[in-house]
């Protein structure tokens, strides 16, 4: 069960599916599957372990490891090279139903998949790790996780399905993020955002020792934004495809075609019945200032409206800066407010922050997105005793045309 001893076996396992003389289910259990189960501690001529074609309902499952109860706490099912697939993942399920059997594998002696058998949802929902032998050059990250997930000593502690549960609630956590992906590049594209424009510029000088100016930026992404013609932003996806540049790759096509049909049901970007052109969103369009307590200020970056708000309120309520950096948790890496002798100043993070016009004793944190300078901007004006909306107006092209 020692460390070397379970990836020495990963390791000969590899070996013998490049060989190409692996090429049945009994021999991927002879050489693969059943060496790396002994080195997790299970022992195959124990029948009080280890059983195989451990019968079921409805077949007989290839592996089944056993508690001290005589109960199976993982069954195993093993398929030859290459052949894993939802068919064969409804089959293991199947075979599980209704057992109380925690924790699955489906096997190829490649390909791993570990599933927790009475999570929510179709089998492959349910997959909470997938291990690769021929993908790893080093079997350090596979072997910590077989050994989590499978060594006998964890599987009858019970810390192997209480590890399988944190880890499948990771991936579900991914899957959600990993869905947003699409929608929010487009976003940050049409904005254009100000963190993806300040990161554009800083890499365009790391690259070639000169810095574009702020407007290039923008103008570049806005055209990155802008590769969907005119007749395919009013929904016709049948032309958008026809148009569409070469490169894109399936996936970027498929994003695009979603929101143009999104926005041909965009109730706000649809003429009116009588032809007129459509009222503007309110807090839409291009930003053009801001107005504080009745005085409007044209300032036409996030970045120094921020500034400049944080600016204002300290003169209208003196202390406002001081009861900002004191929010700040301890050992906070990025502080919202800081002072000039603070020493994340004399780090890399300083770029992060800015001087307040007015109080050059004080830098604030303004690597922000556009809708998070907004948030940030109302927590401190209401913290000043304000009113956000009323008080404090940031303003837009759309909003004052």
């Amino acid at each position: 069960m020692s460390s070397s001893g379970l990836e020495d076996a990963l390791a000969k396992a590899r070996d013998a599916l490049a060989s190409g003389l692996v090429v049945s289910e009994a021999a991927v259990q002879a050489s693969v599957v059943r060496p790396i189960l002994r080195e997790l501690g299970w022992d195959d001529a124990d029948p009080r372990q280890w059983q195989m074609e451990y019968p079921v309902d409805n077949g007989r499952v290839d592996e089944a490891l056993i508690g001290p109860l005589g109960k199976p706490l993982v069954f195993v099912e093993v398929k030859r090279p290459g052949v894993l697939s939802p068919k064969a993942e409804d089959q293991l399920f199947r075979y599980a139903n209704n057992k109380g059997v925690p924790l699955l594998v489906l096997t190829d002696g490649d390909t791993w998949d570990l599933y927790l058998s009475m999570a929510e949802g179709e089998p492959v929902e349910r997959r909470f790790t997938r291990c690769k032998l021929t993908e790893s050059s080093e079997f350090c990250g596979v072997a910590r996780d077989l050994r989590t997930f499978l060594e006998r000593s964890e599987v009858l502690s019970g810390a192997a399905r209480k590890a399988a549960e944190a880890r499948l609630e990771q991936v579900k956590h991914r899957e959600i993020g990993k869905g947003g992906l699409d929608s929010a590049w487009e976003e940050l594209l049409r904005g254009p955002d100000e963190i993806l424009r300040d990161l554009l510029i800083e890499r365009v000088e790391e690259n070639v020792g000169s810095r574009p100016g702020t407007r290039d930026a923008e103008e570049f992404l806005r055209m990155l934004a802008a590769i969907v013609p005119v007749t395919a932003q009013q929904g016709d996806v049948a032309k958008w495809l026809q148009a569409a540049p070469a490169n894109l790759t399936s996936g970027m096509k498929a994003t695009v075609t979603r929101w143009l049909k999104q926005s041909a049901g965009h109730t706000p970007g649809k003429p009116s019945p009588d032809g007129a052109p459509p009222k503007p969103t309110p807090g839409s369009g291009k930003l053009s200032g801001i107005r504080i307590r009745g005085r409007e200020h044209e300032v036409l970056e996030f970045v120094r409206v921020h500034l400049l708000l944080a600016s204002e309120l300290e003169s209208w309520n003196g202390g406002l800066l001081n009861e900002l950096a004191a929010r700040a948790k301890p050992g906070m890496k990025n502080p919202r407010a800081v002072r000039a002798s603070d020493p994340v100043l004399q780090t890399d993070r300083s770029k992060y922050y800015r001087q307040i016009p007015q109080y050059p004793e004080w830098y604030l944190h303004v690597h922000w997105s556009a809708k998070d300078h907004q948030r940030l901007m109302r927590e401190m004006t209401e913290l000043a005793g304000l009113s956000w909306g009323s008080d404090v107006v940031v303003l837009f092209a759309a909003d004052i045309a």
